[in-house]
């Protein structure tokens, strides 16, 4: 078993060998309440990425597998016209308000560092062959939208703390 490239960033390197032992299928099911806020996320995120698909901005989700980091992951899209990939992230207004940048996911909460490494990955795969990540933020309640973008290369750090958290490095 594998992980995830939207665990692998997480702080705790603890977390990343949990989710690829056997004690993961045996973990505590989350409670209803946790259930149902991510069941709006992915809401929320199906919504987005229609309007982006339909206004032609964005192509297909597409699947990743590094084999040799017992890693895999997909991203939600890709913008025709740049070289750039794109996923979308959900969270609460008061999450929302603080993530304008690159240096505020950097300084948030755990899952939001996460997302530096996670999305690093993903550009960084050999396939994917992109130089920048666009990143849509989306609040849960008002369905605001922000778009924040980064050249690969500043996500460099995250990307070789990522690979050292699946034992590469």
């Amino acid at each position: 078993k594998g992980n995830r490239c939207s665990s692998i960033g997480h702080p705790c390197p603890l977390t990343t060998w949990f989710a690829r032992s056997a004690l993961w299928e045996g973990r505590k099911p989350i409670d209803d309440g946790l259930a149902r806020i991510f069941r709006v996320g992915r809401l929320w995120e199906t919504f987005v990425l229609g309007d982006l698909r339909g206004a032609g901005l964005v192509r297909g989700e597409e699947s990743f597998e590094w084999p040799h980091l017992q890693l895999s992951g997909s991203w939600d899209g890709c913008f025709f016209a740049a070289r750039a990939a794109v996923d979308l992230k959900t969270m609460s207004e008061q999450a929302f308000d603080r993530v304008d940048s690159l240096d505020a996911l950097r300084s948030g909460t755990g899952y939001q560092r996460a997302y530096v490494g996670q999305i690093g990955l993903y550009a960084s795969h050999p396939r994917a062959q992109m130089a920048i990540f666009a990143l849509y933020c989306v609040a849960k309640s008002s369905g605001r939208v922000r778009q924040i973008s980064w050249p690969l290369v500043e996500c460099q750090p995250e990307v070789e703390a990522a690979q050292r958290g699946c034992g590469v490095i």
